[in-house]
């Protein structure tokens, strides 16, 4: 996880709104299955391409909140 690489807020917005529909669908998906993501220290991602990561749907991703991972890249 590349941490330095963040996007800026306007870019990563842009992203955001490009792939909403996903963003959207995955949120309604999460929701069933929150509690087991939980129960079993997993982390839901959705990255786009460019591995840019564009919503975190669970805790923890390395015990960062989806503030600080969202917007960065996944590897240089």
């Amino acid at each position: 996880m590349d941490i330095q690489h963040h996007l800026p807020k306007d870019k990563f917005q842009e992203l955001q709104a490009k792939h909403q529909d996903a963003i959207d669908y995955l949120s309604q998906l999460s929701e069933g299955i929150r509690e087991f993501f939980q129960e079993y220290n997993l982390s839901l991602l959705l990255i786009d391409a460019d591995c840019t990561v564009l919503k975190s749907y669970s805790l923890p991703f390395y015990q960062m909140t989806p503030g600080e991972i969202e917007g960065r890249l996944c590897w240089n």
